[in-house]
């Protein structure tokens, strides 16, 4: 089945297809505490491994970062938690920084970016295992 994407005010919006999940969060400059992205829980109760591929673009008037890359989740019932691993990407290294919280909700951290944003976003496609 193929991917539905459409532009919302300059940001792409994308829906669940076929068993993959598309989640797409606008980016917070300089987020210093992890924050949600949103709808991006994975249910330990189901799923114990996940990856994901991910897109993101940060754009001012004076720079263009543009990354892309992929890390893979896992669930370990004997002690409850997730651990994130394996991320590789390319292009430029965006500043954000991915986390999960022992609830499966996938999180980020950013670095600040000088200048005033013009678009700021991430798109990840999380594929279960």
């Amino acid at each position: 089945m193929a991917q539905l994407l459409q532009l919302v005010s300059g940001i792409p919006r994308t829906t669940t297809v076929s068993g993959d999940s598309i989640y797409t969060q606008t980016i917070t400059n300089n987020q210093s505490t992890p924050a949600n992205i949103t709808g991006a829980v994975i249910d330990s109760g189901t799923i114990k491994v996940f990856t994901v591929d991910y897109s993101i673009v940060r754009t001012t008037a004076s720079s263009n970062v543009i990354e892309e890359g992929s890390f893979s989740g896992l669930y370990f019932p004997l002690t409850t938690t997730w651990t994130l691993s394996g991320q590789t990407y390319s292009g430029n290294d965006a500043g954000i920084t991915f986390s999960i919280t022992s609830g499966g909700q996938l999180q980020y951290v950013s670095s600040n970016i000088s200048g005033t944003p013009v678009l700021s976003y991430m798109k990840l496609s999380i594929k279960t295992l």
